[in-house]
């Protein structure tokens, strides 16, 4: 019987420990006023593009160019930026590259609060439009919070899809983005704009094509100050992307 009652108290004291230190990071998560989030790009394998060789060769590339690939989030409870660390390596053209197929050409603004995004053009990341020639502005994805979970990196994570319609050479694609997001670290933000959830996005997959993964953190700690862009004519992201095609088929049609 004593025994029984040991186990008993053993059994509780183990139990309010746990109970203890779940509160404790509860509690330092909660605190979170700013912070840096290091993401990392992977380019899902694509069969079809596998099967062809000379899409092959440059699908090869770009892979390689995503290791060069590194971006930061930075954040304060209501303003974020996220934007491509620059590189100055031998394999230069190559990071250029896929930071292009990854189309993050420019810094991203966004506001938790009126929960928008934007972004202004410069010719220096993208010959297609000059420098201050747009201010493109949209809002947060309206997200569908799945009951499904998955652990990142310790942090247990929750699911989250958005779709969007678009009209691409006349026909209509549904784009579809899932995010796995941490209500433990309780920041409304994401890689490339996105965000809007009880959550911080460790993980986005951007309609099977691109793939952000969260690989370090600097939570409490803000080392670029938060710049909300204003120059430039303001468009929807619709009439950007409208703008992009057109300008880059004309682009493609001169260097043949």
């Amino acid at each position: 019987m004593q025994y029984e009652v040991d186990g008993l108290k053993i059994e509780y004291t183990m139990k309010f420990k746990i109970i203890l230190v779940v509160l404790f990071f509860q509690n330092i998560y909660s605190q979170i006023n700013n912070g840096e989030v290091t993401y990392k790009v992977t380019f899902p394998i694509d069969e079809q593009i596998e099967k062809i060789e000379k899409f092959k060769k440059k699908f090869n590339e770009i892979r390689e160019g995503t290791l060069l690939l590194t971006m930061k989030l930075y954040f304060t409870k209501d303003e974020s930026n996220f934007t491509v660390m620059e590189y100055s390596g031998l394999d230069n053209k190559k990071w250029l590259f896929a930071k292009s197929v990854a189309l993050a050409n420019y810094p991203i603004y966004s506001n938790r609060i009126d929960k928008t995004v934007l972004f202004t053009t410069f010719q220096k990341n993208s010959p297609l439009f000059k420098d201050n020639e747009f201010l493109v502005q949209y809002n947060f994805d309206d997200w569908e919070l799945i009951d499904e979970q998955k652990t990142i990196d310790n942090f247990i994570c929750n699911k989250a899809i958005s779709k969007k319609e678009k009209i691409v050479n006349g026909r209509k694609i549904v784009y579809t983005n899932i995010a796995w997001y941490c209500p433990q670290i309780p920041v409304s933000f994401g890689p490339k704009g996105y965000g809007g959830l009880p959550g911080l996005i460790l993980e986005l997959n951007e309609n099977n094509k691109i793939i952000y993964h969260a690989s370090a953190f600097d939570l409490n700690k803000l080392s670029e100050k938060i710049t909300k862009p204003n120059k430039g004519e303001t468009i929807s992201l619709e009439k950007y992307n409208e703008l992009y095609n057109e300008r880059n088929a004309k682009l493609m049609m001169q260097r043949e």
